[in-house]
């Protein structure tokens, strides 16, 4: 029985009763015949008992009659001892399906469950490595009084790895995290990406748009931060019909825009005043990674980029 599961012993354990049933009906079987043959003959006794109208015929009948009696009684009771022992064995054993079904559920629930929570400590210890990777890149930066597209460049490449494993990034993914900061350009205001850390080297290396206040994701996020220091955006599926109007951009390139199935952008905000510096856009090509459900586990990720948002702010200090 060592090194059994549980069901087999259980199957093991229905072999025998079924085998001791088999020979404990067995033996009934073999009994019954001779039960029916002392029930018949007490029959007989009684029957031919009849003939002697005295006192010997009337004994006779009795004891004919309670052997009869009794023969078929015992049968009548094995009988039914046969089919309640059958019947009881059978509950027996279907309950104990039933339970064992019940608790390798409840085993499977609870490994989903253990596992989950494994994930998310594995992307929360992540999490809290990614911002020690970035506060220790801008700190160098202000020892070294660099610039701040420099430390920005710096920020994202020691933390990207960290980054990526803290949200919900598969190797699939074309997964993209941009810093932008408001510079004046032409005699107006754009966000120009100041670093960037894409999947997709070749396309980071062909540049990323600047965007105007109100347009695209960016220009959106940036806008709404002029009034409500809330005003982020999240979006987990950009297919949705509202996204083309929310979000208006010009010169729309399809094949490009496809990668950009959920979008974070996180509104960098500095000062007492909370003047918007920038603002950090993560994107991803899959649906559902940036959501605003704040009882999904996936919440993390739109706080990581949130948390990238923070520490960029820092940045601005470098201009200073």
């Amino acid at each position: 029985m060592k090194g059994q599961s549980l069901r087999e012993r259980l199957r093991s354990s229905e072999v025998n009763l079924l085998e001791k049933f088999s020979s404990r009906i067995e033996v009934v079987e073999r009994l019954r015949p001779a039960l029916i043959i002392v029930g018949l003959l007490g029959a007989m006794v009684a029957a031919f008992a009849r003939l002697d109208s005295g006192t010997l015929g009337f004994v006779l009948t009795v004891i004919g009659a309670v052997t009869a009696l009794v023969g078929g009684t015992l049968a009548a009771v094995l009988d039914y001892r046969k089919l309640e022992i059958g019947r009881e064995a059978k509950d027996a054993h279907a309950l104990a399906d039933e339970a064992l079904a019940q608790s390798e559920a409840a085993q499977l629930a609870l490994s989903s469950v253990t596992q989950a929570a494994e994930t998310l400590d594995q992307k929360r210890r992540q999490r809290l490595l990614a911002i020690e990777q970035m506060v220790e890149a801008v700190e160098a930066g202000l020892i070294r009084k660099a610039d701040a597209t420099t430390t920005a460049e710096a920020m994202l490449r020691r933390s990207i790895a960290a980054i990526r494993t803290s949200v919900d990034y598969v190797a699939s993914d074309f997964f993209t995290v941009t810093i932008f900061r408001k510079d004046m350009v032409g005699g107006g205001e754009l966000m120009q990406r100041i670093a960037a850390q894409w999947t997709d080297p070749e396309k980071a290396a062909a540049g990323g748009r600047s965007w105007a206040r109100g347009e695209g994701f960016t220009g959106v996020a940036w806008n709404n931060a002029i009034t409500n220091r809330f005003g982020d955006v999240i979006e987990d599926d950009t297919t949705k019909p509202h996204c083309r109007s929310q979000y208006p951009v010009k010169s729309i390139d399809p094949e490009r825009e496809a990668l950009y199935k959920s979008v974070a952008a996180i509104p960098i905000l500095v000062g007492g005043t909370n003047d918007v510096w920038g603002v950090v856009t993560a994107t991803s090509s899959r649906v559902g990674v940036f959501k605003r459900d704040t009882s999904n586990v996936t919440v993390q990720n739109v706080e990581m980029i949130r948390d990238i948002a923070r520490i960029a702010a820092l940045l601005a200090g470098l201009e200073r």
